[in-house]
């Protein structure tokens, strides 16, 4: 996506200043340093924890494992804790505008969780979660 973005941005008639170019050139860099840094946390979540990885993904795996506080505790913690682990700021948000509360945090960003419909994604994400 971001390769269309600057496709696109340098057809425009704008491109052609020097700021706007920086802006590009940090834009890509930004983009490449984002893939390294994907493709080092795959390798070493294969390597550290590979029934997660295969479950959630390396990516999610890594998410959960940092906001759990470690491996370690994430093992340790209850399924229900583990749907709900990383809503704290939605549950804030929705205080705020006195709408409902979510059922699930950074769990909601798998692929099965996210494209399901939503009658049902609390409880695809207690499923996972209980994995």
């Amino acid at each position: 996506m971001p390769e269309d973005l600057l496709e696109a941005f340098a057809s425009s008639p704008s491109a052609q200043s020097p700021l706007a170019q920086e802006f590009a050139g940090s834009i890509s860099r930004l983009c490449e340093l984002r893939q390294e840094t994907a493709s080092a946390i795959e390798l070493e979540m294969r390597t550290t924890a590979p029934n997660l990885s295969t479950l959630a993904g390396e990516l999610l795996g890594a998410r959960l494992i940092a906001r759990a506080g470690g491996l370690g505790s994430l093992a340790r913690m209850p399924a229900s804790r583990i749907q709900v682990n990383g809503r704290f700021q939605g549950a804030i948000q929705a205080y705020k505008v006195r709408h409902k509360t979510a059922k699930h945090g950074v769990i909601f960003q798998h692929p099965l969780v996210r494209g399901s419909h939503p009658n049902i994604r609390g409880k695809i994400a207690r499923i996972l979660a209980a994995k």
